[in-house]
């Protein structure tokens, strides 16, 4: 039978009502991020997070942590038990993050895939952070300014010293993480969402006692005005209001001299409250803790850095780089070679490197490599993902005749680098900016740099994150799990992953520097 135009142009209306459905759901707001958990969602995500463990994490598979599964199984009753009348999903984050990190995987953390919902009726807090600075942990405004002019050293958080917050924060990080200031920062700058687990009324405001430089304790309490505000006005009135409020303590910029010239006088124990009560003027209870936290241990990878080249003088030649993809840039590789081949020293900050290319290794290795090709380090997965195989063959890992460490275990992937075709070195002295936020290939670039001569790491210990990762979606707590799935060692079978790269010390890089440029 054939069809009439009134029937195609039916099929053919049909089919374009379809695609802008289709089109229309990119622009559909997002489910709202869920609040609390039942008992039921509880266990099903614990059987889940089981499964993914068991499977695909390479850390559960080292021999060393199967105490750790003993202890695993007894616990997931007692986060059952607490469940019972349903627990905040902040409150479930965190009481996992405490069990999981005792596996010293340095990528394994629960982050949110969704967006907290906005609401001008949800109480929040005003902007503040905590940051590290000369010894101390400094209250700041979200925008770098200090919290007050007059003291900024936090010594107690809702009226508890700040090393039981320290305590708690350490307790959800991997043991090679735990003296990491920037994270520990940023846990504490959402000490209000972790009242849980210290046993804090969470519908308080949130208070922070600070000092100054001299340790004198004057406490004085800075409260906002209540925000007397319509229902039916914007968003934009209650912003408005808020930093009306900020203004008018008058901070001034964190400078380096402040703590002893500006901020010598007294202490003060600072309230920081919630939104208040649109209509009554009342303060909302505070339910923070049930938005999930941002977490610090997930790699940041910092695409507001661009690669950037820098003459310093007539001696120093500087990159930045973060993205090490960049590199692939034939413009920015010559830029790179002239400066070897011109400039005595160059200097090559990758503090905040990421990404898996090995343009920047390729390029340095022929300038500097070895006569003959070295084993640089080795790598095993998980049995189960048969893709990281895969993986780590486009990373340069060959198979080896080693036998495998475990039964959950590959057998070792050794990496090689190539013998250097070149016949003469390059003259430059290079020098290599390394620090905690340098992951992945940023770290073999570091391992590889012990076979090249003229090439010196400083900086800060890197955190051994080369391995290859996993996610997995939670269904009712719309979390991720990340995960390693495979670990890696040096050519001196030493651990690299959750351990790191530790650069030289000044003292032995001066002694070097005088014995083979001297």
């Amino acid at each position: 039978m054939k069809a009439g135009y009134r029937s195609i142009y039916v099929i053919f209306l049909t089919i374009i009502a379809l695609c802008v459905l289709r089109l229309a759901s990119f622009h559909w707001p997002p489910a709202p991020a869920p609040e609390y958990l039942s008992q039921y969602q509880v266990a099903k995500e614990l059987a889940d997070i089981d499964n993914a463990l068991k499977t695909h994490s390479a850390f559960v598979a080292i021999n060393t942590n199967q105490h750790w599964l003993t202890q695993w199984q007894r616990w997931q009753p007692s986060l059952l038990n607490l469940s019972q009348d349903g627990i905040t999903v902040t409150e479930y984050q965190l009481r996992l993050s405490q069990i999981l990190s005792q596996l010293n995987d340095p990528n394994l953390h629960l982050s949110a895939n969704h967006q907290a919902p906005t609401n001008i009726n949800s109480p929040t807090y005003h902007d503040y952070q905590l940051s590290y600075f000369n010894g101390h942990y400094v209250a700041k405004q979200a925008n770098g300014r200090l919290l007050h002019p007059k003291a900024s050293i936090v010594t107690h958080i809702d009226g508890l010293p700040l090393r039981r917050w320290l305590a708690l924060t350490r307790s959800i990080l991997p043991h090679s993480q735990q003296q990491d200031q920037v994270k520990i920062a940023q846990l504490l700058s959402q000490a209000h969402k972790l009242r849980p687990l210290l046993g804090v009324n969470p519908h308080q405001p949130l208070r922070l006692t600070l000092t100054n430089s001299q340790g004198e304790q004057h406490h004085n309490h800075i409260t906002t005005e209540p925000v007397q505000l319509g229902a039916e006005q914007p968003m934009q009135s209650l912003l408005l209001s808020g930093y009306r409020q900020l203004k008018r303590w008058g901070q001034p910029a964190l400078q380096g001299a402040w703590f002893n010239q500006a901020h010598a006088s007294e202490a003060i124990t600072a309230i920081v409250p919630a939104n208040q009560a649109l209509e009554s003027g009342l303060p909302l209870r505070l339910q923070a803790n049930t938005v999930p936290m941002v977490w610090p241990q997930q790699p940041r990878f910092r695409a507001d850095i661009t690669a950037s080249t820098q003459v310093l003088d007539g001696e120093h030649w500087l990159l930045t780089l973060a993205n090490f993809a960049e590199l692939e840039d034939h413009e920015l590789q010559h830029q790179l070679r002239q400066a070897l081949q011109y400039y005595p020293n160059v200097i090559i900050d990758i503090r905040h490197g990421f990404g898996r290319s090995q343009a920047l290794l390729t390029l340095l290795n022929q300038q500097y490599g070895p006569q003959q090709p070295q084993l640089i380090g080795t790598s095993q997965y998980r049995l189960s993902g048969h893709r990281d195989a895969e993986s780590l063959n486009q990373l340069g890992f060959v198979k080896t005749s080693a036998a495998a460490s475990s039964t959950m275990l590959s057998p070792p992937l050794a990496r090689y680098l190539p013998a250097s075709s070149r016949r003469s070195l390059a003259q430059a002295r290079v020098i290599l900016i390394a620090g905690p936020e340098c992951i992945q290939e940023c770290e073999w670039l570091l391992v590889a740099s012990r076979h090249w001569s003229r090439v010196h790491v400083i900086g800060q210990a890197t955190q051994g994150r080369t391995a290859l990762t996993k996610g997995f979606a939670l269904p009712y707590s719309q979390l991720t799990l990340n995960l390693s799935t495979s670990v890696e060692f040096d050519a001196d079978e030493q651990a690299i992953s959750a351990i790191g790269i530790a650069p030289v010390s000044a003292k032995l890089l001066s002694q070097r520097l005088a014995t083979r440029f001297n």
